[in-house]
């Protein structure tokens, strides 16, 4: 049972990775974004997400 949490945890970390280097790549493509969810060199990456979800798919705007 141990081994199987922990098989999940190192999934989850990957996967949480994955998304928040995909949300700094869209905040990096469109400055709008990047101007008003990143400070310096860090990024409110669920922030990001929802506006994609929300907004940016809409306008077309390119995730990752």
């Amino acid at each position: 049972m141990m081994a199987h949490a922990l098989g999940l945890l190192v999934v989850a970390s990957a996967y949480a990775f994955t998304l928040d280097e995909s949300a700094d790549c869209y905040a990096s493509r469109y400055p709008d974004l990047h101007a008003r969810f990143c400070a310096t060199d860090r990024c409110d990456t669920q922030a990001l997400h929802d506006h994609y979800k929300n907004e940016g798919a809409t306008e077309g705007r390119r995730w990752g």
